[in-house]
């Protein structure tokens, strides 16, 4: 049997960009984060929104999610139950719907959230995260998009 190189660097450089091709559009999953009901002694208005950004931009940086905005439920002052949220879900075409809530004990942040897998219609473990409000929301952000991803089976480890 012949061997020969240039095939063989071919073959390796074409299996090698197989794997390395970034997330198709059809592998894209869909999450829509909807806004957290907050459990502050003040300025709740303020810390929903600076939670809510960070989470959405932390979101945002990942290549295999595509972000679904909430719409008009975002701007509704109302907390929907967990069936409303998988119904919005189900109308705005998402796969995944995250809701939950903020808790300000003091200098502590608590955000608790459910995840609602649409296609299942079902709820996922819920998550809960803790920081301090001096801190910076994006450590909280991120701290609470890995374990959002780790419930839901996108998050990738290394086994």
């Amino acid at each position: 049997m012949i061997f020969n190189h240039r095939v063989f660097k071919l073959f390796l450089v074409l299996f090698c960009l197989c794997f390395l091709t970034e997330a198709r559009a059809e592998d894209l999953k869909k999450i829509c984060i909807l806004p957290f009901d907050v459990h502050a002694s003040a300025e709740s208005a303020a810390l929903k929104e600076s939670v809510y950004k960070s989470l959405l931009h932390e979101f945002q940086r990942e290549k295999k999610l595509q972000m679904v905005a909430a719409g008009d439920f975002a701007q509704s002052k109302a907390v929907l139950s967990k069936d409303e949220a998988a119904a919005a879900g189900k109308t705005l075409g998402a796969d995944y719907v995250v809701m939950g809530s903020i808790t300000q004990f003091g200098d502590t942040l608590n955000v608790d959230v459910q995840i609602i897998d649409i296609a299942q219609m079902k709820t996922l473990p819920a998550v809960s995260v803790q920081g301090k409000e001096s801190e910076r929301h994006g450590t909280l952000a991120g701290d609470l998009k890995k374990e959002i991803l780790d419930r839901t089976g996108l998050l990738e480890k290394i086994v």
